[in-house]
């Protein structure tokens, strides 16, 4: 072929995704399944094992993970009506039992603790100890009388308070009072009985006693604190104290679906009883709810119920949260910055389908919404032309908007979406369902780097999904099953999964380059001669296709070996001997004359063994174009 007529097309590196656009003429892939993109080069996904050895022996609803800070890591998992501490070893313990089957649970962590919302069955904190109800309710019975043997005034009237107390976690319910009694003589004593003896939460360990002199209309004094079970008590003398009992610290709602930690209070919303109210803890103190009509309580406006919150960050500063509250089709920010507190409506238009899709990056808030993924940056969901901004500019719209297309969004169950976003590799995960299919089978991977999608199929359908640690605090993406197992997914798996029998499976690897050429001649063919690939060197195959006339029936298959010209080397040669068995950045290029003629080629890398990667860095092919047919 004479030089000036041969034209080539290079692919130089493959930080792309995939787009969903008909005909698409961009550097992006047509289609592609379980690749990513890292250092300008195309790998297969990293694959997923067990993470837990014993079954939990039911279909898992919901996770959470939660980290001591002396580093200790507890995943905690919903199945049926059980709620699971789950080791990577040995049986799961019980954490608590009789809760209502299809009921998620929500985790989040603060002071030290794990704040769990279970929907209609309720609030909870675990320290890794202690599974129990969040917050108490104050004391409801004591009696106080009057006796000989004490330093009590004649002819005053006083009135006896108690209060819980939680010593580890620093908490104090509001005080429950006695009712006045009156001294009459000397040297009296009030006398306290019917002391509660039990709380029904578990980390009430003390109670607290507080004397108000009526007469002098003070306020009522600490006098003693004693342990949980001690049912009877004397009050001697007065108080010398100056602490008064807490009369904001009531008891959490009762119902919670949504949890967020925002400027040291815990939210809680989505409670069955008023699905559109945000409800905030005291500051610093997660188990206290206000209960008078001071209480901090938000009513979101918009149609239907609150349905995710979440806590982003004005310029990425953790000085200056702001809390993000969504409705379906609306979304509304609250903050308190510089002591001043604004509640707006940013939109009316976009809104959150599911509370578990949400992820924060660098202070942003993203979620997944009804028409696609968006978000909220600086307390506002920025526009391109016009239009809320989606991630990858749109490539995937056809997902939200095309009846019937073969990737269609399952809207019926979009809400039961759930994401992670992974930060080792800076990727944000979301499964989502497809047409009339109600499995989580697919999950569609955001490439921040690339500002990119790339489809995943995991050999296993998931039920829900969260951010976890290995033993030396390295990340893991971690996603329930049906059968009871949780499955890890990280760079530290190998390029392999593992199926519901736990038999390792191999990754269905490929990825579709767009339509080539595209000079805008309609009326010519092109003779499309070598395809040259260069990939990381292996000892196993890849197989190139390719399609001609936007017809994907007519194909053609090639196979590409790049076999590593350092398999053996000298001894002593050089320093580059060392580690030259794994270092893993050995290229080989490969070649093939493919030989075919028409209008326009796409070319696929196809790959299907075990622990196999695809490892391509570059790819160009050689053409001429033919005189007009005409």
């Amino acid at each position: 072929m004479p030089l000036s007529r041969r034209a080539i097309k290079k692919a130089r590196n493959f930080n792309i995704g995939v787009s969903y656009r008909v005909a698409e003429k961009g550097d992006k892939f047509l289609d592609a399944r379980n690749v990513i993109s890292l250092q300008n080069r195309l790998d297969t996904r990293y694959g997923m094992s067990r993470y837990n050895a014993t079954s939990v022996g039911d279909s898992i609803n919901s996770l959470s993970f939660f980290t001591k800070s002396d580093d200790t890591n507890y995943c905690v998992a919903k199945a049926g009506t059980t709620i699971y501490r789950v080791p990577t070893t040995g049986a799961s313990t019980s954490l608590k039992t009789s809760l209502t089957s299809t009921t998620k649970h929500r985790g989040i962590t603060g002071n030290d603790r794990h704040f769990v919302s279970m929907e209609a069955d309720g609030l909870y904190s675990y320290n890794g100890t202690t599974f129990t109800q969040l917050g108490q309710a104050a004391p409801t019975t004591l009696t106080a009388t009057i006796a000989a043997g004490g330093a009590l005034i004649d002819t005053d009237v006083y009135q006896a308070q108690i209060t819980f107390y939680a010593s580890t976690i620093d908490f104090e319910t509001n005080a429950y009072s006695s009712g006045n009694v009156t001294a009459a003589g000397a040297n009296l004593t009030v006398a306290l009985t019917n002391i509660p003896a039990t709380a029904a939460n578990a980390l009430i360990d003390k109670v607290r006693i507080y004397l108000k002199n009526v007469s002098n209309n003070s306020a009522a004094l600490y006098i003693a604190e004693i342990n949980i079970g001690t049912t009877t008590y004397n009050i001697t003398a007065e108080s010398t104290s100056s602490r008064v009992p807490p009369t904001v610290n009531g008891l959490a709602p009762i119902t919670g679906k949504y949890l967020a930690y925002f400027n040291n209070k815990l939210v809680v919303a989505g409670t069955t009883a008023f699905p559109n109210e945000v409800y905030f803890s005291e500051e610093y103190l997660p188990d206290a709810f206000d209960d008078t009509d001071n209480a901090t309580v938000l009513v979101i406006p918009g149609q239907g119920a609150v349905t995710g919150i979440a806590v982003g960050l004005f310029n990425d500063s953790a000085l200056d949260p702001f809390l993000v509250i969504f409705k379906r089709k609306s979304t509304h920010i609250y903050s308190e910055i510089g002591g001043q507190i604004k509640f707006v409506t940013i939109s009316n238009e976009v809104g959150c389908a599911s509370h578990d899709s949400i992820i924060l990056r660098n202070g942003a808030v993203y979620f997944l919404s009804d028409e696609g993924w968006r978000v909220v940056i600086n307390g506002i969901i920025p526009e391109n032309n016009g239009k809320p901004l989606t991630l990858a500019g749109g490539d995937l719209d056809d997902i939200f908007k095309t009846e019937g297309y073969v990737y269609e969004v399952n809207r019926s169950a979009i809400s039961g979406s759930f994401s992670v976003y992974y930060p080792t590799l800076d990727q944000y995960l979301t499964w989502v369902t497809e047409g009339t299919n109600a499995s989580f089978t697919k999950t569609y991977c955001y490439e921040f780097d690339n500002a990119a999608f790339k489809p995943w199929e995991f050999a296993q359908a998931a039920t829900c999904a969260t951010l976890g640690e290995n033993s030396v605090g390295r990340d893991l993406v971690l996603f329930g099953t049906s059968n009871g197992f949780i499955m890890k997914h990280s760079i530290m798996e190998s390029k392999s999964d593992v199926d519901s029998s736990n038999t390792e499976t191999a990754i269905d690897a490929f990825a579709i380059m767009t339509w080539i050429p595209d000079d805008g001649d309609l009326d010519a063919t092109y003779n499309f001669r070598e395809l040259l690939i260069r990939a990381i060197a292996s000892s196993d195959a890849l197989t190139v296709k390719t399609f001609l006339n936007y017809n994907t029936s007519l194909i053609a298959n090639y196979s590409y070996s790049f076999t590593d010209p350092n398999s053996g080397f000298i001894l002593d040669e050089s320093i580059l001997d060392d580690g030259v068995f794994n270092d893993e950045r050995t290229i080989v290029t490969a070649r093939t004359d493919i030989n075919r003629v028409g209008e326009n080629l796409a070319i696929g890398f196809y790959q299907n063994i075990a622990g196999a990667n695809i490892g391509l860095i570059e790819a160009q092919l050689d053409f001429s174009k033919n005189g007009n047919r005409n």
